[in-house]
């Protein structure tokens, strides 16, 4: 199962609107792990973003967070951070999987120091699966990922990256996967020039389990994010059931179609099928095809017009990054970020609408969001905690292998089952009323309906 990880320097998340579409558009990125720079929030703040390891600095400058998406089985085992919010360090088991997470948000002014000390605390976790995303301010090759001439002072930073590289046997992700290739991930107004400050620094052992890195378009910050998917062992996968859209009721075009497509499928087979239990499971399998159907050719559509937003943005993109200085093209290109954060707001609007209300949309969303299935730890038979999967699975079985040696009659005798009287074994055995019908009606829940059972 490929692991999909962020980096973005979203130069603050402190507006509610703000931080709606930067989450929105990490979730469209289906991301697992984000990487976010300059969060801008003092500690009391921080759970404003969700599920997150930070490190906040008391006012509202830097900042740094790594947010693990709730989809996501993950097992901390050691957090460290930083008194300015510069980084935040999260050891782990990500799906069974050692890891450590390190989200940079490196000084704008001569951040050679930092590295030095960053490569000090590092300097524990050699040899383990060291991911390190964020803004690092500076480049390890000026002339592939500058478009302006380097200065002295790029070089020397340049040469301070490199050596925290050596140091620590960290590899530059995006460069391994696009060799000499030359893209940015930031646009300075001052200097007219791009550079590519966001990246990922990993071990050999995450690098060689990549498989894609990609630097996206700038829309909701000054920076661009930058995504990375590797695939590590062991793979652990879970299985998503099939749930319908509640929300398609309300497009009245599709509720006329469904009319249509029920009417059509009873006119064609009722009279073909004896059996009611049968015509029934036919009914459902079809349907539920048909709906699968139409709501992936709706998914396709909002997809498309997506993608074609953020073609156009990608266009003007490159076009602005040939000719910085372009005045005609900088404003198509800031038109062009104004209607797709239009459109990600737009689609989205439901949310808005429903608010904070206990409604069914928000059990849906919690719903979806939490992780039920997950085990995170365990204590054995000795009171020890363990948190590795395989291990708990192991304790698991054999838990229930000693269990299940004892003989059902011997479970039974010494357990206090309740026992039905004469009178009850007489009243089940009776024939359905019609008014225990009506009642059993009236006291199913809100929004449910009787089956064949």
């Amino acid at each position: 199962m490929l692991y999909k990880l962020v980096t973005w320097n979203v130069n603050g998340v402190n507006s509610p609107s703000k931080r709606y579409k930067i989450l929105s558009q990490l979730s469209k990125m289906q991301c697992d792990v984000s990487f976010l720079q300059e969060t801008l929030l003092v500690p009391a703040e921080v759970l404003k973003v969700g599920r997150v390891y930070s490190s906040s600095f008391s006012s509202k400058r830097n900042g740094v967070c790594i947010l693990i998406s709730k989809k996501t089985p993950f097992v901390e085992l050691e957090t460290e951070s930083d008194e300015e919010g510069r980084f935040v360090i999260v050891r782990g088991l990500l799906r069974g999987v050692e890891v450590v997470l390190v989200s940079i948000y490196a000084p704008v002014q001569n951040p050679i120091p930092f590295y030095v000390k960053l490569g000090t605390i590092l300097s524990k976790y050699k040899g383990k699966n060291i991911i390190a995303g964020g803004n690092w301010n500076g480049v390890l090759d000026s002339s592939l990922d500058k478009s302006s001439a380097p200065t002295t002072s790029d070089l020397n930073i340049s040469r301070g990256l490199k050596e925290l590289c050596r140091e620590m046997g960290l590899i530059d992700s995006w460069r391994a996967v696009h060799g000499t290739k030359k893209d940015y991930t930031f646009f300075s107004k001052v200097h007219s020039s791009y550079s590519r400050l966001d990246t990922f620094l990993t071990s050999h052992l995450v690098a060689l389990g990549t498989t894609e890195v990609n630097i996206h378009n700038r829309t909701l910050s000054d920076h661009a994010p930058v995504s990375m998917e590797f695939l590590p062992e062991p793979r652990l996968f879970k299985h998503i059931m099939w749930r319908f859209n509640n929300s398609l009721l309300k497009d009245k075009a599709f509720v006329a179609s469904l009319k249509t497509e029920i009417a059509s499928f009873f006119q064609l087979n009722e009279d073909s099928i004896d059996s009611v239990q049968l015509l029934w499971d036919a009914f459902k399998a079809t349907l539920r095809g048909w709906l699968i159907s139409h709501t992936s050719y709706r998914k396709k559509q909002y997809q498309k017009q997506w993608k074609e937003l953020e073609k156009v943005v990608n266009d003007l993109e490159q076009l602005h990054k040939a000719s910085p200085k372009d005045a005609m093209i900088a404003g198509e290109l800031n038109k062009a970020h104004l209607d797709l954060q239009e459109f990600i707001t737009r689609t989205k609007k439901k949310y808005f609408e429903a608010g904070d209300k206990a409604g069914r949309l928000l059990a849906h969303r919690l719903k979806v969001l939490e992780n039920v299935n997950m085990v995170s730890e365990i204590r054995d038979i000795n009171s020890n905690i363990i948190k590795n999967p395989m291990e708990i699975t192991q304790e698991f079985q054999s838990f229930c292998k000693e269990l299940y040696t004892e003989s059902i009659d011997n479970f039974l005798n010494k357990s206090s089952l309740p026992i039905l009287t004469e009178e009850g074994k007489s009243l089940l055995q009776n024939k359905i009323s019609e008014q225990e019908v009506k009642q059993a009606i009236k006291d199913l829940s809100s929004g449910k309906a009787p089956g064949c059972d």
